[in-house]
């Protein structure tokens, strides 16, 4: 990726062609440019933001910006509750709360940082909604997640046979 006064190229190369194919990334309007070298489609691509920057100021229009600071996240009820309690416990705003979260997440990201070799994972279970009612009241009553009531029920259980 390359960045230019905020705006981001994806880079590809067509070996058939000998030539790299670039274009800005989360725009609307289309910006692609072209080189036969690094050095090539470093300059089309500063000179095709710039370009397109001018075009804008000359039509009396605002550039569109790559990322205007809002976005849209789906996340479950149960997770839009739980840290929406916990904004309200630290005395922030949601929107404060998740931008601190994700403000601190992103600059301590470390590339493979949770790899586990020698992870297992597995299928997701479907509770029937009677289940996983009682299994999140009791849960709540424990001040644990569903995982670790699932986890204890079925131990209890495999003691028993």
């Amino acid at each position: 990726m390359m960045e230019h006064k905020g705006y981001f190229a994806k880079i590809e190369f067509d070996d058939d062609a000998g030539i790299f194919h670039g274009e800005v990334v989360n725009l609307r309007d289309v910006i692609t440019f072209e080189g036969q070298s690094v050095k090539e489609i470093q300059k089309a691509f500063q000179e095709s933001v710039d370009d397109y920057l001018e075009f804008c100021a000359q039509r009396g229009e605002n550039p569109e910006k790559p990322y205007s600071g809002k976005f849209l996240v789906r996340v479950e009820p149960e997770l839009h509750k739980k840290v929406t309690m916990e904004a309200l416990k630290s005395g922030k705003s949601l929107n404060v709360w998740i931008n601190d979260a994700i403000s601190e997440a992103s600059s301590k990201g470390e590339r493979g940082k949770f790899y586990q070799s020698d992870l297992k994972l597995s299928n997701p279970v479907y509770l029937e909604e009677e289940v996983s009612s009682f299994v999140e009241k009791l849960a709540s009553k424990k001040g644990v997640d569903r995982s670790s009531v699932v986890n204890e029920l079925i131990k209890d259980d495999m003691t028993k046979q």
